[in-house]
């Protein structure tokens, strides 16, 4: 009986223990199986300080080089936030502006495919307990249809700012330079304006448009001031770069106007959006019938510091690029940025042309350079750089490309000589009529000192000379005959035989004129007599006996001229962009005139008497290499 008790009672005892273990054993699985998120909280302090709660924001896709902003918070259920850190945790490397304030921001890093970053906020409370939260940011290349310009409707002037507005600092890097991105846009488009400063508080000179109208400001506050706080599409606060975004031009300019240019920026009407299209054949690279619209990325930021990095034979990219397109079929490149830089020019490659006084100093006939490919291009005469996108200078600049002027010393020596000034330029006082002499020139202070005919009215015009059927030599406003090639030059270029050329010419020594009053830019005169010290004529024949016969090899055709238009940018070109540099393109190239004139100078094809005419099609060029 005792024996059965004691079994009963270990029973018992034993029953107890396993509940134990039991109960045991499941609190400690409760505690192993707790889980957590992005938004990990501390436990409550011994005082019960509870912890506070970040919020990182939601998770966002950007375009690279664009300015991201971290909006992010914090609460406290018993107290205050004291402290906030933005980190990296994820991602190629950046570097955080205010990372210790709620709302930071970074520029998105440059990239050729889609990538994450991870931020991490991290809020502090007023007794030291901690909470992190994260966000992703997903970058992705810009392409060509990433970026346009803000509508005037709905611009935010700190919102979708141009990808390319980081590398203005690096752009511009001497106080007084400026720049507008963009430098074409339509009507109802806004601009931003970026200048290098050393003042607390520069102004902006108003940009005069025309007679009563001046840009405006979409926020409606003092247009004329510019800042470099972190805001007004201010990418960096305290750089050096002064912003203001959301600019843009009055749409009542524009009833009966195709376009308006002035002060480096050019606005067209936006009835003309969509009006010229293009075929995308990469990333970078896109084509129409009238060139080709290259993105170069970085290389771009040269284009105020070293342009001639973009258009030296041994480094221009867009010319390699076009080349490889199209194969070695061009005569010359024309380069033309994306907007205002200044400064058009010419590149001697190669000059092929027998007797026009060309000599290039290497094999080849060549001007001596690696060219960028290793290739020799035997073809290419020479590259033609725009300063601007109005292409105000192509006639003049391809004008050098086929005359030079190469012939010195003629029709005499020194002073007598047609090109005495500079020697790359024919004088101002001869009868040839062409785009690579300026106007009629005080004969007193030269260049750039023009002499302007003043007429009863008080009009008042630049001159050119010319020697009239009465034999008298005299001044006439410029007009349509100075902007044609003169028949001898029109020789030079291979279009005309020299039995064509029958006109004899003239080159005044020491010119002078009567009647004249001399103000600071001009020389204003009501009499437009010329008289010379020495009258010098000449002839064709007489250019002949000098330089000997014209020839050229087969494949130089000058009355087919075959010319690659590259239009470059740092990012893909604008629709504003597209349509203004295609309808200017397609004008100068131009066998008719046009119904609505946008290209402002001479076509070529008028300029040479309908002798020449220009091939720029650069998808046909690219579809006959396939």
């Amino acid at each position: 009986m005792n024996l059965y008790l004691l079994l009963i009672q270990h029973f018992f005892i034993i029953k107890k223990c396993v509940r134990f273990i039991i109960i045991l054993l499941f609190s400690l699985t409760i505690s192993a199986c707790g889980g957590s998120d992005k938004k990990q909280k501390e436990a409550p302090t011994p005082s019960q300080n509870f912890a506070p709660e970040a919020f990182a924001g939601d998770d966002q896709t950007v375009v690279e080089n664009s300015k991201v902003v971290l909006s992010g918070s914090g609460s406290d259920s018993d107290g205050s936030i004291t402290a906030y850190l933005w980190q990296q945790i994820d991602g190629v490397d950046i570097s955080i502006n205010d990372s210790d304030q709620a709302v930071a921001n970074f520029i998105a890093p440059p990239t050729t495919e889609s990538i994450a970053i991870t931020m991490q906020l991290t809020v502090t409370d007023n007794q030291g307990a901690s909470h992190s939260s994260s966000v992703i940011v997903n970058v992705t290349p810009f392409t060509s249809t990433s970026w346009e310009p803000s509508p005037i409707s709905s611009c935010n002037k700190n919102e979708n700012i141009s990808p390319v507005a980081v590398y203005v600092p690096d752009t511009l890097t001497e106080v007084g330079h400026q720049m507008h991105e963009p430098s074409i846009i339509f009507s109802d488009q806004t601009f931003t304006f970026f200048s290098r400063e050393d003042s607390e508080q520069p102004f902006i000179s108003k940009i005069y448009l025309i007679e009563g109208g001046y840009f405006e400001a979409v926020d409606g506050e003092d247009k004329s001031l510019i800042f470099d706080d972190g805001t007004h599409g201010d990418l960096i606060a305290g750089d050096g770069i002064y912003t203001r975004a959301c600019l843009y031009v009055p749409e009542y300019l524009f009833p009966e106007r195709d376009y308006l240019g002035q002060s480096n920026l050019i606005v067209v009407n936006k009835k003309y959006r969509g009006s010229e299209s293009v075929e995308t054949l990469t990333q970078n690279i896109r084509v129409n019938e009238t060139g080709l619209f290259i993105s170069l990325g970085d290389e771009y930021n040269l284009r105020y510091k070293n342009p001639w990095a973009l258009h030296s034979p041994e480094t221009c990219k867009a010319c390699n690029t076009a080349w490889q397109l199209a194969g070695d079929v061009f005569d010359f490149f024309s380069v033309t940025p994306r907007e205002f830089i200044h400064g058009a020019g010419y590149v001697r490659v190669h000059d092929n042309i027998k007797g026009t006084g060309f000599a290039p100093p290497c094999e080849n006939n060549s001007y001596c350079y690696n060219i960028i490919d290793g290739k020799a291009h035997q073809r290419l005469t020479g590259i033609i750089w725009n300063g601007t996108p109005e292409l105000d200078a192509l006639n003049h600049e391809l004008g050098h490309g086929l005359i030079g002027v190469a012939s010195s010393n003629f029709p005499a020596e020194g002073e007598a000589a047609w090109n005495s000034g500079d020697g790359m330029h024919h004088d101002a006082d001869i009868t040839v009529n062409g785009e690579l002499s300026g106007p009629f020139w005080d004969p007193d202070r030269g260049w750039p000192h023009s002499v302007v005919l003043e007429n009863e009215q008080g009009e008042r015009f630049e001159t050119y000379l010319i020697k009239d059927a009465d034999g008298q030599f005299k001044i006439k406003p410029l007009d349509d005959d100075f902007r044609t090639w003169d028949d001898i030059l029109l020789y030079i270029m291979g279009l005309l035989d020299a039995t064509e050329v029958t006109k004899t010419y003239y080159k005044l020594v020491n010119p002078s004129l009567t009647d004249c009053i001399s103000e600071e830019q001009h020389l204003v005169c009501t009499n437009n007599i010329v008289e010379a010290e020495q009258v010098i004529e000449f002839t064709v024949s007489d250019f002949i006996a000098k330089f000997g016969e014209w020839s050229a090899p087969s494949f130089y055709q000058p009355h087919n001229i075959t010319m690659g238009v590259l239009n470059i940018s740092d990012r893909p070109h604008t629709n504003a962009e597209i349509v203004w540099m295609t309808k200017l393109h397609r004008e100068f190239a131009a066998t008719t005139p046009p119904s609505t004139p946008w290209f402002k100078g001479t076509t070529w094809h008028k300029a040479t008497r309908e002798l020449s005419q220009i091939n720029i099609n650069a998808s046909s060029l690219v579809e006959q290499n396939k």
